[in-house]
C-alpha cells in the first residue's frame, strides 16, 4: 500500500485526486489555520437588491421556454 501525502499538501501542490478522503493530518492542518471571521467584515445586501439587478436582470425571457410549466422551476 502506497502512502498518500495529507491532502493540504497535495492543495499547496495543486495535485489534489480526484476523488479525495479526509485525512487526519489535514483536519489538524484546517483546525490550526481557519480564519478569525471576527476580523472579517461583512457586507450586508438586501435580498431584493439580488433579484432587481442579477437575477431579472440575467434570466431568460419567457418567450424561450418550450414547456410554460419549467418557467419558474429551478431546472427551468
Amino acid at each position: 500500500m502506497t502512502s498518500q501525502l495529507p491532502l493540504y499538501i497535495l492543495a499547496q501542490n495543486h495535485e489534489l485526486p480526484e476523488y479525495q478522503f479526509m485525512d487526519s493530518l489535514t483536519l489538524k492542518w484546517i483546525e490550526s489555520n481557519k480564519p478569525n471571521f471576527e476580523d472579517v467584515s461583512i457586507i450586508k445586501i438586501e435580498p431584493s437588491t439580488i433579484i432587481d439587478k442579477y437575477i431579472k436582470r440575467y434570466s431568460p425571457k419567457i418567450e424561450w421556454f418550450q414547456n410554460e410549466s419549467l418557467i419558474s422551476t429551478m431546472h427551468g
